[in-house]
């Protein structure tokens, strides 16, 4: 028997518009990266149709995971999140997400850019859809790990990059499947688009006031 990898998406126009117009899109922006492996995170132990119906909230919460601005927050700004009824109020997931911001700037110093070092563990080649995690899911989190990134297990790994499109895990038989080849193909193809340049303003002085990540 085939596992679809698309039949989720026919509960609801909201995932069904997610599933035509976001999941598997490649992506190569740090910060919309960084938004997805969070919300990823926000979705452990839930429905994503729950994190969709509060993404919104959750986006405006954490500064539309500006890389800067969530690595700056404080306790004040946790309480702040912490009293929102319309965002996931999990204290553990909010002090993860904080810890890992700081962890992606690291990364962005040492990589030239969090998606250079995401899109570094793209299967070479993949003709089929998988239906578990594969061995670069499994390097993925291995490596986000050493980072000592947070709240990272091999399934949310390999469903963050199922969403942005690092793996294309749409049904053969599915027509969003050829249009993200199609996307993936010019995205290569294109001198420096698929690994975009470091931002310059990404590390200026304000760097060396940065706070430390908050210890759970």
């Amino acid at each position: 028997m085939t596992t679809s990898n698309c039949k989720w998406h026919h509960e609801t126009k909201l995932l069904t518009d997610y599933h035509n117009t976001e999941w598997g899109y490649p992506c190569t922006n740090d910060q919309e990266l960084f938004q997805k492996i969070s919300l990823e995170t926000m979705q452990a132990g839930l429905s994503w149709r729950t994190i969709l119906e509060k993404k919104h909230d959750i986006c405006q919460c954490f500064k539309n995971f500006n890389l800067k601005e969530v690595a700056s927050f404080n306790t004040d700004t946790i309480e702040k999140i912490l009293s929102n009824p319309k965002v996931i109020r999990n204290r553990k997931k909010i002090h993860a997400i904080i810890h890992n911001a700081n962890i992606a700037i690291q990364i962005q110093k040492q990589h030239g850019s969090f998606s250079q070092f995401i899109w570094n563990h793209k299967p070479k080649k993949q003709n089929t859809p998988f239906s578990s995690p594969p061995k670069e899911a499994i390097q993925l989190t291995r490596s986000l790990k050493q980072y000592e990134w947070k709240f990272i297990g091999e399934t949310t790994c390999y469903a963050f990059m199922q969403a942005a499109g690092i793996i294309n895990d749409h049904d053969l038989t599915c027509p969003i499947r050829t249009t993200i080849e199609q996307k993936l193909k010019n995205l290569l193809l294109t001198p420096n688009k698929r690994i975009p340049p470091e931002d310059k303003n990404q590390h200026d002085s304000r760097d060396k006031n940065r706070p430390k990540p908050i210890q759970n």
